[in-house]
């Protein structure tokens, strides 16, 4: 029987409007137009003791620095997409059992710098839906 752990979406208006200034890139003007690129759901196994367990499923959405870096997102899509799998294996692996829920602002930490570290496009990455389920 598989038990399902779930965490309810973190959207960027839930977050207090005083971490979103803090969050904005150097330089961006506290009223710039957010530019959203969707990324289609990942899912990544939960591997215990060498067995597959379950499977990791979470949605990102990234929030490119301007238009013209969102475009060159959309065309990258499969690039940000395999090191989003590599990042949620790892984050999986390490972190995500039957006994605890998933951390997804530590899931979004590792998104993040997976993506960052080779795009400066890229001002920050959304953790918008993450679901565990485990057996």
């Amino acid at each position: 029987m598989l038990k399902r752990l779930g965490i309810g979406a973190l959207l960027l208006g839930a977050l207090p409007a005083a971490s979103a200034v803090e969050t904005a890139p150097p330089g961006a003007a506290a009223n710039a137009e957010p530019h959203l690129v969707p990324v289609t759901e990942i899912a990544v196994p939960v591997i215990d003791s060498g067995r597959v367990r379950g499977k990791l499923r979470f949605s990102v959405v990234i929030d490119a620095a301007d238009a013209d870096a969102a475009e060159r997102l959309l065309v990258e899509m499969p690039r940000l997409r395999s090191d989003l799998i590599a990042a949620g294996s790892e984050f999986s692996r390490l972190y995500v059992s039957a006994f605890t829920p998933v951390d997804a602002m530590h899931l979004k930490d590792r998104c993040d710098r997976a993506l960052r570290r080779d795009d400066p496009g890229i001002a920050q990455v959304l953790i918008v839906g993450v679901s565990a389920e485990v057996a």
